[in-house]
């Protein structure tokens, strides 16, 4: 074998220098028949053939027969090496990349963690609800439509020939499976503002997080139930409401709610919160006696927890002004996610490469439970009694 590659090595040579010399491109090549350079061709038959053919002898092959036998070499002795009749070895380097999922980690600029977004709110309709983990696509529950309760005291059964029997209470319930609902959104945003800015990532989280729990809060509240949309408090049939106006004379603002919380109360249901839009809110704090004095003061103090009858209240922009929603959030629905917030970055469409625009998506799955509407019920801040 090893003979067999001498003779092609050399035969190759040969041929590569005849053939320059015989188109002009080089003169006449002097070391054909040069003693010295016949001696320099003979000791080719012994030794390591790549080391020769790349050292030059007296006078050297020229390059580019140089070249030429030291592919030739190297291609046949790897053969060689691996066995006959086996194609050379080729190692592929692996490519070198960053995830797109973890640029932030790997810009120049330092971050601080501990940097807060941009003011944004925190309070949401969902803070009033009972959320829990899911690891499924899809959940079920049962929700009770009405009931009628026949508790009540009986005779002992002493006697067998004379016995009373209990009085029965009616339920009537439904099993409802609900599928979970993605909301999603995205901006693009130039990496140079990304890698200059130290705080920009954290800031532009927090303001598309922002953008996408409002839409969890539209939807727990007006959803429609259908399509891509999860099924809200405003479409429940089973959820009353009470006027404003159809209280007694002298009511205020406050009182309308007093009296919803009351009807829920007697109805055998625990109202634990009020979600109403601010500036509901912001009539009902503005109230003041004829003294001009205010009367909630604890909507002036500083960090305070706003509450109503002892009832936690959230006000956010999703309710339409005007309507409020009194209930019992926690034991009579539940939230279900699937996963919170889940922040994703990528360049990974060619144009956005070439052009250094990252595109930042956050999203979040879930689905909303509404176990009895008849513990809920909706305040409508129509108009004062007269």
């Amino acid at each position: 074998m090893a003979n067999a590659i001498q003779e092609r090595v050399l035969e190759a040579t040969r041929k590569s220098l005849e053939k320059a010399a015989g188109e002009g491109s080089i003169p006449k090549d002097p070391r054909v028949g040069n003693p010295n350079y016949d001696a320099w061709v003979k000791s080719m038959e012994s030794g390591n053939i790549v080391e020769k053919l790349t050292t030059p002898g007296p006078t050297g092959p020229s390059p580019e027969a140089k070249g030429l036998a030291a592919q030739i070499a190297e291609s046949d002795l790897r053969s060689y090496r691996k066995g006959s009749g086996q194609s050379p070895e080729i190692k592929i380097k692996a490519p070198s990349f960053t995830p797109i999922a973890t640029l932030r980690d790997h810009f120049s600029v330092e971050r601080d963690p501990e940097i807060t977004p941009l003011g944004r709110r925190t309070d949401y309709l969902t803070n009033l609800l009972d959320v829990r983990g899911t690891n499924k696509g899809a959940f079920a529950f049962v929700r009770e439509d009405a009931n009628t309760s026949g508790a009540g005291t009986r005779p002992e059964n002493v006697d067998p020939d004379s016995v009373s029997s209990s009085v029965g209470s009616t339920v009537t319930m439904e099993a409802v499976e609900l599928a979970m609902k993605r909301f999603d959104t995205y901006v693009a945003v130039p990496i140079e503002t990304m890698e200059d800015l130290p705080e920009f990532v954290e800031f532009l989280e927090g303001t598309i997080e922002h953008f996408l729990y409002l839409e969890r809060d539209a939807q727990v509240w007006s959803g429609g139930g259908t399509g891509n949309n999860m099924s809200g408090f405003t479409t429940d049939d089973d959820i009353a409401t009470r006027q404003w106006s159809a209280g007694t004379v002298g009511d205020n603002r406050a009182d309308a709610f007093l009296r919803t919380a009351t009807d829920l109360w007697v109805s055998g249901y625990r109202p634990d919160g009020i979600a109403l839009h601010d500036t509901d809110w912001m009539k009902l704090a503005m109230m003041k006696d004829k003294n001009d004095n205010y009367l909630i003061p604890q909507a002036h103090v500083q960090n305070n927890t706003f509450s109503l009858w002892g009832l936690p209240l959230v006000k956010t922009v999703v309710p339409t002004p005007g309507t409020a929603l009194v209930g019992a959030f926690k034991s009579a629905a539940q939230y279900r996610e699937r996963h919170d917030k889940r922040v994703r970055m990528t360049d990974s469409h060619l144009g956005h490469f070439l052009n250094d625009i990252v595109f930042v998506k956050i999203s979040c799955r879930g689905a909303l439970a509404i176990r009895s509407g008849r513990a809920f019920k909706f305040t409508s801040l129509d108009s004062a009694p007269s």
